[in-house]
C-alpha cells in the first residue's frame, strides 16, 4: 500500500469494505458502476428467479438498475424504487420491453413512511415479498475528514434505526 493510499483512507474516516476496495482498485481500474450493462432482449420465464417477487431500493441507475435487469431476465417480478421518477419510469419501460415484469414506485429510503408504503405496495400487488435487495445509497459530494463533514450530509448516510438480527443475541 502506498503512502498516498494510506492518506486517502485516513482522510475518509470510517469507511466500509466496499469503499476500501474502491480506494485500492481506483488507481488500477477504471470501473464505472453508474452505467449498468444493457438489458438482454429476452426474459427467462423458467429462470433462476421464476415467479419470485424482488424488491430493490435505489434501482433507477447504477448497480440497482443492473440488478433489476438481471432479476427480471431470470423471471422475477421486480418491484423497485428510487427518488428520480423519470429514470424509474425509463427502467420500468426497458424491463417491460424485453418481456420482464417490473413496477416502479417513487420512494426515498431516508423517509421511513415511504419505505413502509413501498413494501406494502409490493405485497399488495404480488401477495408476498421473496427477496429484498437494499441497494439505495448516496455519494457524499464533499470529500473531507469525518469531523469536517456537514451534519446534513452525515444524517443522510446514517441508518434510520438499528435493525435487530440474529447476531445481536
Amino acid at each position: 500500500m502506498t503512502d498516498n493510499m494510506r492518506r486517502r483512507i485516513l482522510a475518509m474516516g470510517a469507511v466500509g469494505a466496499a469503499s476500501l476496495v474502491g480506494v485500492f482498485t481506483s488507481s488500477k481500474a477504471n470501473a464505472n458502476t453508474q452505467i449498468p450493462p444493457a438489458p438482454e432482449t429476452t426474459t427467462h420465464s423458467n429462470g433462476k428467479f421464476a415467479q419470485k417477487v424482488v424488491l430493490i431500493t435505489g434501482a433507477t441507475s447504477g448497480i440497482g438498475e443492473g440488478t433489476a435487469y438481471a432479476f427480471a431476465r431470470e423471471g422475477a417480478k421486480v418491484f423497485f424504487c428510487g427518488r428520480r421518477e423519470n429514470l424509474g419510469k425509463q427502467v420500468e419501460a426497458k424491463i417491460k420491453a424485453f418481456g420482464g415484469e417490473a413496477t416502479y414506485m417513487r420512494a426515498d429510503v431516508r423517509r421511513e413512511q415511504e419505505v413502509k408504503a413501498l413494501v406494502e405496495a409490493c405485497v399488495s400487488k404480488y401477495g408476498r415479498l421473496d427477496i429484498a435487495f437494499n441497494n439505495a445509497g448516496i455519494l457524499n459530494p464533499k470529500f473531507a475528514r469525518l469531523h469536517e463533514q456537514p451534519t446534513a450530509d452525515f444524517l443522510d448516510t446514517r441508518p434510520l434505526a438499528k435493525v435487530p438480527n440474529a447476531w445481536d443475541k
